[in-house]
């Protein structure tokens, strides 16, 4: 009961700091101060994505290469084109273009003298591995193997080695195979080092006994490897361990202790929110119970592994438009510099002229015989700098205008992109049946129409610094009442909001908790009734802007709406979190939810 609880609670924690982890990493690119930095950031934020087996993944490796590219560093370029390859490899299957991106990184990494060309040799061993074409992934291995060795880089070493063995191994040559893993354990060993591949190691071994149908050589390995994996909380790993240990009991016709293989199963699932973990301990699950004949758990635990990948793949689409919206805000921040600099160079040029004017002055006093003559050439000069300076500030007009004239391009082709996954969004819903998925991508839509709205003012509008929040409020909540209303119920709305401009920064995160606030009253509040109203306010109070939002529906406390679980909840907090602000929630003859937020700016 102890080991159980203990391992509950650290699944618990690891889910908790999981977008802590994703803020900091994007964080931490917006920060950096020059390119070493910036590229370091770009790869920690892939690894994250790659590790988590997230597509988001492939979005940042773009971006990273971009960044690469634009800087000319062969080693960045090399690490960009690296996670291109992996992003191919491992979340789109083509084998052709990851190959394409391997190749390219192994030919800079070989003519700048690279330590990389080890493991781009390694992973394009890996991507001929996962498709069953064994001799040219074992070519690559034993030449990762060998650079490795040359390097003196351990842990390349020993990860191409145990690759290598798996492919002797899966070439049925399992003495060769049992020989490699063991000089690797021995090697570990004596290290004392890299134990997590020593492990992996250990377990292949294991595999490779179970291939040779000596199971009572593999269920200690196994048993061995389980602990490692979960006293180092590697989840996933334990995950495809167990399922070797119920391999191991069918092969050995020894069904003792499967039971205690399915409660490990279920601790896993039932500790963890990680929907990747839960999909594969599902399956795990159906195996074992179709093992022991209990056809009933087999075919339920086989329909949960079905609906955990689904939400896997959910949350994969939220983390999408999350770095969609990253890569929106670099563009953004691109173009306040190129502003700096017209600024910059404006202030040259008034430079240029107060030392003109110095020179002038000390000319005069100096030459004061010659004042005549001076005045003269002084006066032809003049007009030709006047003329010069009239045509450097046209340009400098004409380049303003035309900055802000791709600012708004920049904002159209966001609402745009946002208005095309609004559009997939819709075509998705139309080969649905199932009402709870319905819903999903119904709330999907609407929140990317409330940071469409946005952008769409913003490229309307003469002032490109804010929002009037009254005019994105009369379209955002009409739209939703529309949406959520088909069955003719009568509800209203009134909007208190005076003149309040705020920045896009604000209203982006903003606009969707109110919708998200609203989706619930409509969706909830009037169930009972065919008419209602929803009232919105927001004015400044004590330094903080205060924004309440208030129904009179059947009401709904703050403990009743947190303990909903859902994902729209989540997402408030998280915005709630970027904003600074503090959310009450009361009952007064309908819900009234008044939100405090400190971090806020007001376009004046």
């Amino acid at each position: 009961m102890g080991k159980t609880l203990s391992f509950f609670l650290t699944c618990m924690l690891i889910t908790t700091c999981v977008h802590s982890q994703v803020d900091s990493l994007y964080a931490a690119l917006k920060i950096a101060t020059n390119d070493s930095l910036k590229g370091e950031a770009y790869k920690q934020l892939f690894d994250f994505y790659y590790e988590t087996e997230n597509d988001s993944s492939g979005t940042i490796a773009e971006l990273h290469y971009e960044f690469a590219t634009k800087t000319g560093d062969p080693r960045l370029t090399v690490e960009a084109l690296i996670n291109l390859g992996l992003y191919y490899d491992v979340f789109v299957g083509n084998l052709d273009q990851c190959l394409q991106y391997y190749r390219a990184a192994y030919q800079i990494a070989e003519t700048n003298g690279l330590r990389h060309l080890k493991d781009i040799a390694h992973y394009m061993g890996v991507a001929f591995h996962v498709t069953d074409d064994y001799e040219r992934a074992k070519k690559y291995y034993l030449e990762a193997y060998l650079l490795a060795q040359e390097l003196n880089d351990e842990y390349r070493f020993i990860a191409s080695g145990i690759n290598l063995a798996s492919i002797f191994s899966s070439q049925q040559s399992f003495d060769t195979a049992e020989i490699l893993f063991k000089k690797i354990l021995i090697k570990s060993a004596a290290t004392g080092t890299y134990h997590e591949l020593a492990n992996m190691a250990r377990v292949n071994l294991a595999n490779l006994y179970v291939r040779k149908k000596q199971y009572k050589s593999a269920y200690p390995l196994l048993k061995e490897g389980y602990k490692y994996q979960i006293e180092n909380r590697l989840f996933r790993n334990a995950l495809q361990t167990l399922d070797y240990l119920v391999e191991t009991k069918i092969g050995d016709n020894n069904l003792n202790g499967m039971d205690t293989l399915i409660s490990l199963n279920k601790a896993l699932i039932d500790s963890t929110q990680n929907a990747r973990i839960i999909s594969l301990g599902y399956e795990n699950l159906a195996e074992a119970y179709y093992a022991i004949g209990d056809y009933k758990n087999a075919y339920n635990s086989k329909k949960n592994h079905f609906d955990a990948y689904q939400k896997l793949k959910e949350d994969q689409r939220a983390e999408s438009l999350y770095a969609l919206e990253t890569k929106y805000q670099n563009e953004k921040q691109q173009n306040e510099i190129n502003e700096l600099k017209v600024e910059a160079q404006q202030a040259v040029i008034a430079s240029q002229n107060r030392a003109n004017q110095r020179n002038i002055f000390i000319s005069l006093s100096t030459f004061f015989l010659l004042l005549v003559l001076f005045f003269v050439v002084r006066y032809k000069q003049k007009n030709k700098s006047n003329g010069l300076l009239a045509e450097k500030n046209k340009v400098i007009a004409s380049a303003l205008q035309e900055k802000e004239i791709l600012l708004k391009e920049i904002h159209h082709r966001v609402k745009n992109n946002l208005q095309v996954i609004s559009s997939l969004l819709n075509l998705q819903a139309e080969s649905l049946s199932n009402e709870s998925a319905l819903e999903a991508i119904t709330d999907g839509q609407n929140r990317v129409k409330s940071m469409s709205l946005i952008h769409q003012r913003l490229y309307l509008e003469n002032d490109l610094r804010g929002v009037d929040v009254n005019d994105y409020l009369k379209t955002l909540i009409p739209q939703l009442i529309h949406s959520f209303t088909m069955n003719k119920k009568e509800i209203d709305y009134k909007i208190d909001v005076g003149g309040i401009k705020l920045d896009v920064d604000t209203l982006v995160p903003l606009g969707l908790i109110v919708n998200e606030l609203i989706t619930n009253s409509l969706k909830h509040a009037f169930e009972e009734v065919n008419s209602g109203i929803i009232e919105l306010s927001m004015r400044e109070e004590n330094d903080q802007l205060r924004v309440s939002i208030k129904d009179n529906g059947k009401g709904l406390d703050e403990a009743s709406l947190k303990n909903t679980n859902s994902f729209g909840w989540k997402m408030i907090g998280s915005l709630s979190r970027k904003l600074k602000a503090e959310l009450n929630i009361i009952n007064d003859e309908g819900t009234v939810v008044d939100i405090f937020i400190s971090r806020y700016k007001m376009v004046i």
